[in-house]
């Protein structure tokens, strides 16, 4: 995917809401390594990444789907937090 078109990828999620809470999306230009093609991340990426995402909880709903203030009271009453859990 040559810069042009991944900058065109990109801008589709430009007016996603996610991205005003700091959750955008950027491209990565894959490298060819033995003959296929990958990502490379840098130690540094990794390790902000995961503390962002260090207290997370990764929901699949299997079935009809809750509403997020069903999970959200759920989870608050599961889970014994100071601040209200924040479900996107």
């Amino acid at each position: 995917m040559n810069a042009e078109l991944a900058k065109k990828w990109a801008n589709l999620f430009n007016s996603n809401r996610m991205s005003e809470k700091r959750m955008s999306l950027s491209y990565v230009n894959p490298v060819m390594k033995n003959g296929e093609k990958v990502i490379e991340l840098k130690k540094k990426e990794i390790d902000k990444a995961t503390e962002e995402w260090k207290q997370a909880l990764i929901l699949y709903v299997v079935g009809d789907s809750p509403t997020v203030a069903a999970v959200e009271r759920y989870i608050a009453l599961q889970v014994n937090t100071v601040t209200k859990p924040k479900v996107y």
